[in-house]
């Protein structure tokens, strides 16, 4: 099924992951020009944008050519979009991807095409019919039968009615459901419950390898700074149990101890910063790593090193571009809690994550992408953001794992 704009959130969705797990397949991974390319096109597109992928502008926003830039003369968008296209098309003709959402681009155009999966495709149309009110379902239109009498006819519409009140009945019922489970956060704990709130501070040590937890483990109070990147996130958190009044207390990681991480539900905020956070990783399928001379990154444990999310860089100023986060709900054994991870590479993708899981939209979000199978208790996600002049853009997902 081949869908133009506009896009339900659930199909952008669908798309944006795909589009990452395009760019960071083996055939874009030697090339910063190509999957910035792919994405631009394909965001621009969701936005409802896709008048506006001309060659000119591709040159100006992607490659930054000059507004005045000869087109005929610089072939660079031809090129990348020959290019994009034929990557794309070696990616799919891999065994392992038939039931992917499918992205093409046609020779000629700068606009991509997107195929939802079938199960993708299935939802979204019986999405559309249940809610096209010019157009009634053919199960409650009135028989056309002449032969039926009277009496059976006012049967089947009175059964029919009985359905349509209950299906009425559940949707009430889910919407209630869902209003009092508005954000991830109301899924953890109850208003009785002291959450705490554990949070990384400059001098943590980093420490990717570090060894299972010390019960006894009572780390030196020389440092109670909060890394901007944490103390926004904190700030978030704090509106959000306002709000629901929820009580917390916020501690430093190196002054919290193994003994009161396990007394409440925990929030711990922050990677490399917050020791609690990298120790609790390791068990995690994306964790946090680091290796010269890449640095620091998120690498998938099932792909293995190759499948990975690092922050980007200008090339011009080396300002960051792309910042990576996990932002992750779990009933962790060691603690025996429900915790909750919010962890980026860096500051920006911290502040991203937070948003994430304060953000009532996720939860229809990660409910979508679940599988039928998954009981509401665990999931990791990956999560990207766009960064504008330093500014934190809207998170997004690109990878994520339910148990």
């Amino acid at each position: 099924m081949t869908t133009e704009t506009p896009f339900s959130e659930v199909q952008k969705e669908a798309v944006l992951i795909q589009a990452e797990r395009l760019a960071t397949s083996p055939y874009f991974r030697g090339s910063t020009r190509y999957p910035s390319f792919l994405k631009f096109i394909v965001e621009q597109t969701l936005e409802g944008q896709a008048s506006t992928l001309k060659e000119r502008t591709l040159g100006i926003e992607v490659f930054g050519r000059s507004p005045g830039f000869d087109t005929s003369g610089d072939p660079i968008v031809r090129v990348a979009a020959a290019e994009v296209r034929k990557r794309v098309a070696q990616y799919y003709q891999d065994p392992g991807h038939e039931n992917e959402t499918r992205i093409d681009l046609h020779p000629g155009s700068y606009v991509p095409h997107f195929i939802f999966a079938t199960s993708l495709a299935e939802t979204q149309n019986a999405a559309s019919e249940s809610d096209d009110s010019d157009h009634l379902p053919a199960a409650v239109q009135e028989p056309q039968n002449p032969g039926l009498k009277p009496k059976l006819k006012r049967l089947i519409l009175v059964g029919l009615a009985l359905i349509i009140s209950i299906v009425l009945l559940g949707g009430i019922a889910k919407h209630i459901w869902d209003s009092r489970r508005t954000t991830l956060l109301d899924s953890m704990w109850s208003d009785s419950s002291e959450i705490t709130v554990c949070a990384g501070v400059l001098t943590a040590p980093l420490s990717p390898g570090t060894p299972e937890l010390d019960p006894h483990d009572t780390r030196g109070m020389n440092s109670t700074l909060l890394p901007f990147g944490d103390m926004l996130a904190v700030s978030r958190l704090q509106a959000v149990f306002a709000k629901r009044h929820q009580q917390s207390r916020i501690r430093v990681c190196n002054s919290v101890t193994y003994e009161e991480l396990r007394r409440s539900p925990t929030v711990l905020i922050g990677a490399y910063d917050n020791d609690w956070t990298m120790r609790i990783n390791q068990g995690f399928r994306f964790r946090f790593s680091s290796a010269a001379p890449a640095g620091r990154f998120i690498v998938d444990t099932k792909r293995g090193q190759n499948a990975r999310w690092a922050i980007e860089y200008g090339s011009v100023d080396g300002s960051v571009l792309q910042d990576y986060a996990i932002a992750a709900k779990l009933n962790d054994n060691m603690l025996g809690q429900p915790v909750l991870v919010i962890a980026g590479i860096g500051p920006n993708g911290t502040m991203a994550a937070s948003e994430f899981l304060s953000n009532v939209s996720s939860v229809k979000l990660i409910r979508s992408l679940a599988p039928p199978s998954w009981n509401g208790r665990n999931f990791e996600a990956v999560v990207s953001t766009q960064v504008v002049k330093g500014n934190t853009g809207p998170p997004r997902i690109v990878a994520i794992e339910f148990w």
